[in-house]
Order: C-alpha cells, then structure tokens, then sequence
C-alpha cells in the first residue's frame, strides 16, 4: 500500500473514532514522524513491517530515549497496524513486540517553602490578566492548581457556575472534558485558595462577556 502512514492515521483511523482527543491524534502522528526520520522518507503502510518497527525501537534506545517514549511510539504504530488490517488494508496483523520495561522514577516536588515563596512572588506581578490584577490572578491559579492538581490549560476553562467559595463544601468543578480522567471531578479547595479567589471574584464575568460579544455581533 503506498498510502501514506500519516494520511490513513488521519483520514482512516481518526475519523472513525467520534470523540477521539487531539493529543491522541499527535501522539499518533508524532510516532508516524518518528518512523519517517528513521526511514528518512515519508512513510506509507507498506512501512509498517516488523524489521522497521523493531529497528525504528531500538534505533530511539540508541539514543538513549526513555522507556516511556519508546513503548509510547511503539503502542502508536501497532495501534495503526492494527486498525489497518481490521480494514483490510494490511494483510497482516502488528507482531507481538514486548514493551521495554520502565523503572519507576522518584517523584520530585518543591517543599512547603518553595511553594510559598512561588505564590508571594506571583502575588507581585504588575500588570493585567483578563481585566483582573496579574498578582491576584496568578495567586489564585496556582493555589488552585496545587489543591486539584489540574493541568493549568484545564483551569482556565472553568467557569464561574463550576465554582463554590461559600457552604460546606468549597471547590471546583472539572468539567469530563478537560479532566485528565475524562470524567467530571469535584477538587474542593484550601481556605486560603477561596480566600485568593474572593480577591478576583466576579459572579458575573461570563455573562459580561457574553453581553460584549452580543453587542458586537450587533
């Protein structure tokens, strides 16, 4: 098959999975760039042969990539072979490839100091984020962050109704699509997080801007 591997990935594979995650998708196609480095051309599914595979893995442990990157790139493709040959467009199904095995790494923090001189110097950042005092917005973000651990790409699309300051029980809600679990999750939050928050409240931001852009559209 003289397909292009990214092409099917794309045209083939993704468009049949409704709902699929675009990191899913760049991790696919960073693993079919993976292989066209190896190869040193784009490749097609022809590619997608055991001796390239195995050479591409042990190609990417000559360089000394990690574990995670390798069986990362290997589960990718095989996915893709897999997908190919229930569609008929291999003949062949991916070969049983062992993932190379991961040793588990100690986790690294910053201490309890750390932490607070992170969140008193953001407090004295200038400026204006988003019509709100950038120390106050970044206090609140990063004091967020730590207490529900999510991604800072996942806080900033939480709305004012997916937030509790007052009642028994305070917090945030993570709403299934921008949760690493893909489920919604309810963080509660620390008294000096809500207290950060309380600084920079406004319970009617959202529907300001939707005013704005009615009034532009106007």
């Amino acid at each position: 098959m003289n397909l292009p591997l990214a092409q099917y990935a794309l045209t083939v594979y993704a468009s049949r999975r409704l709902g699929i995650a675009k990191s899913t998708i760049s991790e696919r196609l960073f693993a079919v760039a993976s292989l066209g480095a190896f190869l040193d051309r784009k490749p097609t599914l022809a590619d997608l042969t055991e001796a390239n595979l195995l050479g591409l893995l042990h190609n990417l442990a000559a360089r000394s990539r990690s574990a995670s990157t390798i069986n990362s790139k290997r589960r990718a493709l095989r996915t893709i072979w897999q997908d190919a040959y229930q569609q008929e467009y291999l003949p062949t199904p991916p070969p049983i490839i062992p993932p190379m095995p991961e040793q588990p790494r100690m986790p690294e923090a910053w201490t309890i100091d750390e932490i607070s001189g992170i969140v008193q110097a953001a407090g004295r950042e200038s400026g204006v984020i988003a019509g709100l005092p950038a120390g106050l917005f970044w206090q609140s973000l990063i004091l967020s962050a730590l207490d529900t651990g999510a991604r800072i790409g996942a806080l900033s699309k939480v709305r004012t109704i997916d937030v509790r300051l007052d009642g028994d029980a305070p917090g945030i809600l993570l709403v299934a699509e921008f949760a690493k679990t893909k489920r919604p999750e309810w963080r509660p939050l620390h008294p000096q997080t809500i207290e950060a928050c309380r600084r920079i409240w406004q319970s009617d931001r959202g529907k300001k801007k939707r005013r704005r852009k009615a009034k532009s559209r106007g």
